[in-house]
């Protein structure tokens, strides 16, 4: 009976055209995601390439600098600009950078949003990272057409298509009986019917993530595998709602319907009442930190630095010179010091900033969980690694690795030494912090979403065993 619902299928199919070309330019679109999201990642490669390529360049020039011939004046200018550490300070160059991952070209998710990468150097941390470039704020609220964007939003509305009127065209033709009487069970009739057509969607979902994994490249088994789960999970939850639907056993206007208000319910409907019910992000940290670096002046007065300094000593002993006496970069150590203690105040305001902005997150994850399409947008980008925590997780790398800028030039500087070629070989070297996948997290979505796929199905089975007709 099975094979021989499955060719009835596969004639009913091959002789619509309407569905053939539905099939064919889902197949055209799902392409062009690949291929659109292949580009957006080659573009923000190549940015921070262009980027590493300058900051080496300046880098290296520096070094040079050291072997210039001291007996010109240009020779001099390039050797103490390469060894005076208050000259190294605000123009050597360093660069942390935000590297995609190898499924981001699949599922871009935040990383439109945010700076690829943050050109530093022992000036103010916040000065230098609390601006953006400017974007389209209607493309970004849009998305990007990415594999991700077929799977969440485009696969569903496929699924309803070939499956909302699969009983309903038998009801409405009267073979519904002929059907019962030749099957015996009318329930695993609708079931095969539904599982042919949802199957072939999957298929092409399939052939598609596939395709996605052969073009990025260096995929790892596990995030390939958790990818195609999370697809297929979705898809049967959306085949599980036709199903549903279908149980009711009416006609194919009323299950058009019922399938589309599902289908915006969970896209739209959704999301938007739980942006409305938390209600906007307090931005009381974020003006008192944009308050506090645009009152960043410093008078260069001798009260002034020695107020800077003796802060600066409080957390810093080990740099306080036993010498009451003002030494050569007195001064250069004490605008210093007036960046590092003000950095300071500036980073537990940030600090509770990310936390208000955790929270509410948190409050959005938790508001959005019955939501299946939010959940599965969740999941492919927790595997691409390009979720909002992963952009904060590069953010706080970066200013560690700000720390580490600071001292490179402001050691020698407290110190009361110039710099040398042994400093610059210690230079620090900004690592890319990897995914901040949460197994925990990932598995709870997963579980939620399997819930809703076991919920509709078994709705629609038992609906249609207490029908009187079945």
């Amino acid at each position: 009976m099975i094979r021989t619902i499955f060719h009835t299928e596969y004639l009913q199919l091959k002789r619509s055209p309407a569905l053939l070309a539905g099939f064919i330019c889902y197949l055209l679109l799902g392409a062009y995601s690949i291929y659109y999201g292949r580009q957006i990642i080659h573009n923000q490669q190549e940015k921070i390439a262009e980027a590493v390529d300058s900051t080496g360049r300046a880098q290296a020039a520096y070094v040079k600098s050291f072997m210039a011939d001291t007996t010109t004046t240009a020779g001099r200018y390039n050797y103490e600009k390469a060894a005076v550490p208050s000259l190294v300070r605000f123009n050597y160059p360093f660069l942390a950078m935000n590297r995609p991952g190898a499924l981001s070209s699949l599922c871009i998710g935040q990383r439109d949003l945010f700076p690829l990468y943050y050109p530093l150097t022992a000036q103010s941390y916040y000065v230098q990272t609390l601006k953006g470039d400017i974007y389209n704020p209607f493309k970004l609220k849009a998305g990007n057409f990415d594999l991700a964007f077929v799977i969440v939003y485009l696969m569903p509305l496929l699924l309803c298509a070939l499956c909302f009127d699969v009983l309903s065209t038998e009801l409405r033709s009267g073979t519904d009986r002929l059907l019962i009487i030749a099957s015996g069970n009318l329930r695993l009739l609708l079931l095969y019917r539904l599982l042919f057509r949802s199957g072939l969607v999957m298929a092409a979902t399939l052939l598609l993530c596939l395709a996605g994994f052969a073009v990025t490249g260096q995929i790892k088994l596990l995030q390939g595998l958790g990818w195609i789960l999370v697809t297929v999970i979705y898809a049967l939850f959306w085949t599980g709602i036709n199903f549903w639907v279908n149980s009711f056993k009416k006609d194919g206007t009323f299950n058009a319907i019922a399938v589309l208000t599902v289908w915006v319910s969970v896209i739209i409907i959704i999301p938007s009442a739980a942006d409305l019910a938390l209600g906007q992000i307090p931005r009381t940290q974020e003006t008192k930190l944009a308050a506090l670096m645009r009152s960043r002046n410093m008078p260069e007065t001798d009260s002034a630095m020695n107020t800077a300094l003796q802060k600066f000593y409080v957390i810093n002993p080990r740099y306080q010179p036993k010498d009451t006496q003002p030494g050569r970069f007195y001064y250069f150590q004490g605008y210093s010091a007036f960046l590092f203690n003000g950095d300071r105040a500036a980073d537990s305001l940030a600090d509770m900033r990310n936390e208000v902005l955790a929270q509410h997150q948190r409050k959005m994850s938790r508001l959005n969980m019955i939501d299946p399409a939010y959940n599965t947008s969740e999941m492919l980008s927790m595997l691409a690694g390009t979720t909002l925590a992963d952009e904060w997780a590069f953010k706080s790398a970066a200013r560690s690795f700000h720390r580490n800028v600071f001292w490179f030039s402001n050691r020698p500087l407290f110190e009361g030494r110039l710099m040398n070629p042994l400093d610059y070989l210690a230079e620090p070297k900004f690592q890319t912090p990897p995914a901040s996948f949460e197994l925990k997290h990932w598995f709870s979505d997963l579980l939620v979403l399997t819930i809703g796929v076991l919920v509709f199905w078994l709705a629609g089975w038992i609906k249609l065993k207490n029908s009187p007709s079945i």
